[in-house]
Order: structure tokens, then sequence, then C-alpha cells
């Protein structure tokens, strides 16, 4: 993807684009300028991956563009086999870079990364919120048995959020995966609460 846009609204550009696309890999590429450390700096904090400006070489361009084709194959491969595995590895710790699962795939919908990133059968992954993450493991392992409220809250909060809460959470949740052109499977069930069933 290519996009051009003018120098002050760079910054505002780069961090819509990755708000909108966490795992899109973004080059900005300058060339009306040098890129001065800071600047590209502020740039990666807004979800830039690579920065380079009109010194750079087709060379050293066409390599990161790449790198960042290479990163996400194999991120996609990663997804791909947990999803194909079906089962959840032992734990690891988090500082070892790896994937983990928590819990298993339910009809193609995995959630990775200790849970933090949610994989749509169509393998798009999905950056969760704390909360967002809390109501999706337990609807998961409860799988396809319907989860009441009370149980979608997490247990070591001292306030009690409100039930209107948990629709807050399950409704940005199903925008979240819509986006991508895929249908969450979350219903409420009547006097009940939220069950994940894909029947």
């Amino acid at each position: 993807m290519m996009m051009c846009t003018q120098k002050q609204e760079l910054l505002r550009d780069v961090g819509c684009l990755r708000a909108k696309s966490p795992t899109l890999g973004i080059v900005v590429l300058r060339m009306d300028g040098l890129v001065s450390p800071a600047h590209s700096g502020f740039l990666m904090l807004a979800g830039a991956d690579i920065c380079l400006d009109q010194r750079a070489q087709s060379m050293e361009i066409l390599a990161s563009i790449q790198a960042l084709r290479r990163r996400d194959l194999a991120l996609k491969a990663k997804y791909l086999e947990a999803r194909d595995r079906g089962v959840s590895p032992a734990p690891a710790e988090t500082n070892t870079g790896l994937i983990r699962l928590s819990p298993g795939p339910v009809h193609g919908w995995t959630l990775l990364e200790d849970g933090w990133r949610l994989v749509t059968p169509g393998c798009h992954a999905v950056a969760l919120t704390g909360a967002e993450r809390r109501v999706l493991r337990v609807l998961l392992a409860a799988s396809p048995n319907p989860v009441t409220r009370e149980k979608l809250f997490s247990d070591n909060e001292g306030d009690q959020p409100t039930s209107r809460y948990i629709d807050v959470v399950v409704s940005r949740l199903k925008r979240k995966v819509a986006l991508h052109g895929e249908r969450l499977p979350i219903r409420s069930v009547w006097g009940v609460g939220y069950v994940f069933s894909c029947g």
C-alpha cells in the first residue's frame, strides 16, 4: 500500500493508519528533505515500522519492504499453524517472544499472545483491550455454553462494572471484527448473559 500525504499531516496519518490496521507494515519515505532522529522517533511512536528519507538508496527501500513482508508472512504462518494444531501449547515466558494460545481455537477463532490478540477464521489479527481479552477468554473457554454477565467481570476488580459495561465491550469487539469483513459469533442469551457459538 502506498499513501501520499502532506508533511504537516504525516504524524496524524501514520497514527490513523496504524489504529485501523495494527498488523500492517508501514514504511515512511520522505522525499522532501531529511528525517531527523527526533522526527523519525515520533513517526515510529505514531506507528511507522521504518523511516527513510531522500538519502535512502533503492536497494535499502526494497530490502526494508522485503523485511516487513517476511515478518508478516512468518506471523501469519504461526497463526495458521496454531489454528490448525487446535491445541494450546504449554505456557511460555513472555520475554521469550513466543506466541501463546489461550484458550484453544473454537471454530477457527483463536486467542494468541497470551490472549491479547484475536485471530479470526479469515486470519485477521485483532488487538484487544484488557476488558475485551477477559470477555473473550471466558466465552471461548465456556463455548458453546452460555456465560452469565457476572462471570464476564474480572474477579479481582474492586468495583463491579454495570451489566451495560459488558454490552459495550461486546459491541466494541463486534465492530472491530466487522472492520475485517467478518462476524464475531457472540450472541446474547436472554436472562443469562452471552454465548460464543458458531452454530
